[in-house]
């Protein structure tokens, strides 16, 4: 066809075509088309393909980054806590003093204390070592010549000027020997042979006396020195060593007999309006055992517990202690109560940490710790105005870690 030329795109006028070759050319271009439908049609396939990757790549990098998230998160607390918790001691937590090891940090002044000095505070209570009016030796110290012309006074009678004296330990001396002699006596009216007796505590042909025993039982119970230690502490008074079985048997002794007593304690304890409360872990016999504690203003009860919630759980009265649950899990009658020097360390520690209201409050738990002292050793209560000012210093404080909380 003269008027023809060779198609290069698609038809878009079907009404051009006027020939067989027109057909022929349209055919072309159909099967063309078609291979072109194909690839983009495999292209879009691939890159369907592609995209559905990529976006499963995309979803799983950003599961992983929330993930990621979420962990720094939990690791940055994690990280706090754990500062905070290293930088704990018995200064601004409730950790006891042993578990601050060797490298103690220098004391700080609590919040409150201001720059007192060292030494006893005003209106403090202190002991003076006073005159005794029981004198064992006296020592003459007389001039021997006279400070002016160098004559002698040997022969002069004097006066005593002035006196200063010193008490001091006895030089160290042998153990006092008693001999127990028990005699035999025959009656001159009836011929019968009567014999004496010993005292009770006197069992043995050589043994050594109750102060002896009642020194050892101190030292071990009041002292809490080891068996090898009560032992030299005796060599180095008397000369005289005590063997550990010795020492182990005579504490043991005074124990089963004062088992009544500790009973008493135990009853008169539990029965007490307020009891402040304790414990610590100690080995016994190669086992963790705790000994637990409950004190009074007027006695003091020990007791071992094979774990830390072997507590007096038939308390009923107001239990003063630290935050431990097994006070409040085990004594579910008790009215509770938070020791007001733990509350304050606490306070210390939140402090530190930035938290302004802490460290007025914890000024405010060590004034009341110290004002209640002085109360008791000057016999006088605090007044009532001094008590209300006091609460509401309290309630401010707490309302202020309430706020600072929410």
């Amino acid at each position: 066809m003269s008027g023809s030329k060779k198609s290069t795109g698609f038809v878009t006028d079907i009404s051009t075509i006027t020939s067989v070759t027109d057909v022929g050319v349209l055919h072309d271009i159909i099967i063309a088309f078609d291979k072109q439908v194909r690839r983009l049609e495999e292209d879009l396939s691939q890159a369907t393909q592609k995209i559905n990757q990529v976006t499963e790549k995309l979803a799983r990098i950003q599961s992983e980054h929330t993930e990621l998230k979420v962990e720094n998160v939990r690791l940055k607390a994690r990280i706090i806590e754990l500062e905070h918790r290293l930088g704990k001691t018995s200064r601004n937590s409730g950790k006891p003093p042993s578990s601050d090891g060797l490298a103690k940090a220098r004391s700080k002044a609590r919040p409150g204390q201001g720059n007192r000095s060292t030494g006893g505070q005003p209106g403090h209570v202190g002991r003076t070592l006073k005159r005794s009016g029981e004198v064992d030796i006296i020592v003459d110290h007389r001039p021997g010549t006279c400070r002016k012309c160098g004559g002698s006074l040997s022969h002069i009678k004097g006066e005593v000027r002035t006196v200063r004296q010193v008490r001091d330990l006895p030089e160290r001396r042998p153990l006092e020997t008693t001999d127990h002699q028990v005699w035999e006596c025959c009656c001159d009216q009836c011929g019968v042979t009567t014999v004496g007796s010993f005292p009770d505590d006197v069992r043995a042909p050589v043994q050594y006396g109750h102060r002896m025993r009642e020194l050892v039982v101190y030292l071990g119970v009041a002292q809490f020195l080891p068996l090898r230690r009560i032992g030299q502490v005796i060599e180095a008074m008397t000369g005289s060593r005590l063997s550990e079985g010795t020492i182990d048997h005579y504490i043991r002794s005074f124990a089963t007999r004062f088992e009544p007593v500790h009973s008493r304690l135990g009853e008169l304890a539990k029965d007490a309006e307020v009891c402040g409360f304790d414990e610590t872990g100690m080995r016994v016999e190669g086992s963790l055992s705790w000994v637990h504690i409950a004190t009074t203003e007027l006695l003091c009860y020990l007791w071992l517990g094979k774990s830390r919630g072997d507590v007096m759980g038939a308390f009923r009265k107001i239990a003063v202690h630290d935050y431990w649950p097994s006070y409040r899990k085990h004594m579910p009658k008790a009215r509770h109560a938070y020791c007001l020097a733990h509350l304050a360390r606490e306070c210390v520690g939140l402090a530190e940490r930035g938290e302004a209201w802490a460290a007025g409050m914890a000024a405010l738990l060590y004034e009341m710790i110290t004002a209640n002292q002085l109360a008791r050793d000057h016999q006088r209560p605090l007044t009532q105005k001094r008590v209300e000012a006091l609460i509401a210093r309290f309630d401010r404080y707490l309302q202020e870690g309430l706020d600072h909380h929410r």
